[in-house]
């Protein structure tokens, strides 16, 4: 996979070093804020100008990242070819497709088909077909205008607009019968082949060349409908192959025809064949095992997965995800990074090792939302060949759940908990098969002030009971997830870490600065700025203010304006770009925000997308809380509230509504940040401090990033928009906060002892283990009593449990040190 130094190399090119650096940090500099104020959709006033002659400058610069590539490109698809710099390629790409995908898109038919077939191959040639997605469905109207065949096309017209319609299915993927649908256009053009085509070189000045551009053409559809085939069915196996003998024909053809630039274009279409292959789930998946065929199938057809991102490619194919010598693995992604893929290819390797044992496997999740989420999912993509079942999030075990675990039948595979759930059932070994594999998302949670030591106490226990288990750790990037696997492995070897901290790749682009008040014109009157920041994130990040739209919101004169307003007018604003998550300080701080943006947003069209899901909604909540509950009336209008004063059915009806894009604007609290999959646009939060029964503090810099990581999610948005609400005496310190890094994850355990020695009492435990938050700790002791009969067994296995967790592991280290 690209790394960020291989775009380092890239900059020493003598192409691209013969442009002046600050040329070149200028150009990407415009192109964020062109990046950014397209996605905005003027909800915020870029009062920017570009120079008369960006579209030449652009050109030029665009032609200097490219000649790296150009150099490689003739020999990318020959693997046996050591002088190819593939690396400096896929940079040279990567770069590439920033810069073309800026520019302006022909209106000439044949010059706008190759302008853009070039564009998509840079983005698979350059890692970054998400981004191609993205840029697709932004300018789609412009794309597929002109581009349907025309009673005045002549045959080799028609055969390249169809070529390039099929081509567009294969780049943008929608679903599995948009793909079907390339065999036969494909075929389609075969038979128009014998009422055009003689007529055409009849009739053509130079029929010898005219001949072979069609042999260029004809060759490329074949390749077209191979590949096709590819992606749908895993066939024919040798893909490669057919693929080279095909482009070669064409390429040859096209320069006999002196078409040079047709030319350029198929060794770039030649070469994004190759990324694709080689990134879908068939080649990755390939002679894995029968299960993990099963599931390619299922998924390629129902859920229009075909391929693989890039950092679920490298962690499978080059950090060995699916090594059977690695019992512990962290994989380490930023949010919406598609870890829960990885995941079920993890879980199909593990029941099928343990197939004759009839092992199990353990999926834990911090919610009981994200647990719905999940047991949702699995049950979908695996289509009851794999049995899951979700555990309630009780804090004891029904007789239903009771005959579940127990029976000797095989009567599931996979159980989706959460960590407290998960504990009653290995504490109290309600399952007799073995357990194959834990899987911990959100692992970093193990530092959590309320759940970190029960969820540390249940992997040391897991450690401790289960021998056969081996250990999944999904979580954000931490600078030290590989001690968590080695903790849990026990052995250098077998612990692994799986990151893309050091690629470029990142599921979407993001913007992250701060918004405040500021008095405009008139008694009262007000507007809201935005200032991007400088952060350790890969963010977009450009100086100077900005206006965003709107004065005056909700009626209150300036000197009434609170943070919890200024979020509300942000989250309004920003709502056009798509669902906007507005994260307050306080439940009553969200119910706030949500009555105000009822009190000035339009209600819903009837044609709205989501209209019916609400209203399915809206009836229930009638039945329910009543006709006057208003968060009835606020839904129409597309704006939901998810907080603790709500039942545990609403919040997950929320989650629901914004699963499938059918709000506005969602009013929440910090909570919802646990893993949840929103497709959200843009986030709001009020305050970065969080409060508690007594207590204010920061959250940290790891919550903050999980929160902002659902902002511009994968295929959604081309950007997402981060911003928090400050005002001239926190400006500093907001600033500071984003700057720093997310940190070495701790041990909850070790932090509990820290502050025990901070208060003097390290040598008082008596009366410290009565502390709530060694309520965990003292359960383990409490069960361990009922279990055992002599205190020596009890001391013993309290002795080991310890042993057993990171925080003793941690202390260890610190005292050898």
């Amino acid at each position: 996979m690209l790394k960020k130094n291989d775009l380092d190399r890239l900059e020493s090119h003598w192409a691209v070093s013969a442009i002046p650096e600050k040329d070149r940090q200028l150009c990407f500099h415009t192109i964020d804020k062109i990046k950014t104020q397209k996605a905005m959709k003027n909800s915020i006033k870029f009062n920017f100008t570009i120079q008369k002659d960006w579209q030449d400058y652009l050109a030029r610069i665009a032609l200097a990242y490219e000649i790296p590539a150009i150099e490689n490109i003739s020999a990318f698809t020959n693997y046996t070819d050591d002088n190819c710099d593939r690396i400096l390629f896929s940079a040279s790409a990567w770069r590439c497709f920033d810069l073309y995908s800026v520019m302006d898109i022909p209106s000439n038919v044949n010059a706008k088909i190759f302008f853009v077939l070039h564009v998509c191959s840079m983005a698979y040639c350059g890692e970054r077909w998400n981004d191609l997605k993205k840029w697709f469905f932004d300018n789609q109207d412009i794309i597929l205008t002109g581009i349907q065949e025309n009673i005045n096309d002549i045959w080799d017209q028609k055969v390249l607009k169809s070529i390039f319609r099929c081509w567009l299915k294969l780049f943008i993927k929608k679903d599995w019968d948009d793909l079907s649908q390339i065999a036969k256009e494909i075929t389609t053009l075969r038979q128009s082949q014998k009422v055009y085509e003689e007529e055409f070189l009849t009739e053509s000045k130079d029929s010898q060349q005219s001949a072979f551009l069609l042999i260029a053409l004809y060759n490329l559809s074949k390749s077209t409908e191979l590949l096709a085939t590819y992606m749908m069915q895993g066939e024919p196996v040798t893909i490669h192959g057919q693929l080279d003998k095909h482009y070669e024909n064409s390429i040859e053809a096209a320069l006999c025809a002196n078409d040079t630039e047709f030319e350029t274009i198929l060794r770039w279409l030649h070469c994004a064949s190759n990324y694709m292959v080689d990134g879908s789930v068939w080649w990755i998946a390939r002679a894995i095992n029968s299960r993990t065929t099963d599931f390619v199938k299922y998924v390629t057809k129902n859920r229009s997965l075909f391929e693989m991102l890039p950092p679920q490619k490298a962690a499978i194919r080059e950090q060995g995800l699916l090594d059977q010598a690695s019992t512990a693995i962290a994989v380490e992604m930023p949010t919406s990074g598609e870890k829960t893929l990885l995941a079920e290819f993890k879980l199909l390797q593990a029941l099928n090792q343990f197939d004759q044992e009839k092992g199990w496997v353990a999926y834990v999740a911090p919610t009981k939302a994200l647990v719905s989420q999940i047991t949702r999912r699995l049950r979908k993509d695996f289509n009851e060949k794999i049995r899951v079942e979700q555990l309630s999030a009780a804090i004891e075990i029904d007789a239903y759940e009771s005959e579940l675990l127990e029976s000797d039948d095989r009567s599931f595979d996979v159980i989706v908990s959460t960590p407290e759930k998960l504990n009653l059932v290995i504490k109290n070994d309600k399952v007799s098969r073995p357990l194959a594999l834990v899987i911990m998302d959100e692992a970093h949670n193990i530092e959590d002030h309320e759940r970190g030591l029960r969820i540390e106490l249940l992997l040391a226990a897991i450690k401790m009971d289960c021998p056969t288990s081996n250990f999944l750790l999904l979580m954000p990037y931490v600078e030290n997830a590989e001690v968590l696997s080695k903790w849990l492995a026990n052995d250098i070897a077998s612990g692994k870490s799986i990151s893309i901290g050091s690629t470029p790749w990142k599921p979407s682009e993001r913007v992250v600065g701060v918004y405040e008040k500021v008095s405009s014109k008139g008694r009262g009157n007000w507007h809201l700025e935005f200032d991007s920041l400088i952060t350790m994130s890969d963010s977009i990040h450009f100086s100077g203010k900005y206006q965003v739209n709107g004065e005056h919101h909700f009626g209150k004169a300036y000197s009434k304006v609170s943070t919890t307003d200024m979020t509300a007018a942000m989250a309004k604003e920003l709502s056009v770009m798509g669902t906007c998550l507005a994260i307050a300080r306080t439940t009553d701080y969200s119910w706030n925000m949500a009555r105000n943006l009822a009190n000035e947003m339009e209600e819903l069209p009837e044609n709205y997308k989501g209209l019916e899901n609400i209203r399915l909604v809206q009836k229930y909540l009638a039945d329910e809380m009543g006709e006057e509950f208003e968060l009835i009336h606020m839904l129409n209008k597309g704006i939901g509230v998810h907080n603790a004063s709500l039942m545990d059915e609403v919040k997950e009806l929320m989650e629901w509504l914004a699963e499938e894009n059918c709000l506005k604007v969602l009013c929440a609290t910090t909570t919802i940040a646990q893993g949840i999959n929103f497709p959200v646009s843009s986030v709001c939060i009020q305050s970065i401090s969080l409060s508690g029964p007594g207590y204010s503090t920061d959250m940290t810099p790891r919550e903050f990033w999980n929160l902002a990581g659902r902002a511009g999610r994968i295929g959604q948005n081309s950007l997402g928009m981060v911003g928090i609400a400050c005002n001239k005496d926190n400006r500093e310190h907001i600033t500071q906060f984003v700057s720093k890094k997310t940190g070495n994850l701790i041990s909850r355990l070790v932090t509990m002892l820290d502050d025990i020695e901070k208060q003097g009492k390290l040598y008082e435990l008596d009366e410290v283990i009565y502390y709530d938050q060694w309520t965990d700790f003292r359960c383990y002791i409490a069960h361990l009593c009922n279990e055992k009969d002599k205190l020596d067994d009890i001391l013993a296995d309290m002795e080991q449990l310890l042993r057993n967790t990171l925080g003793y592991n941690a202390v260890k280290s610190d005292q050898m040190v």
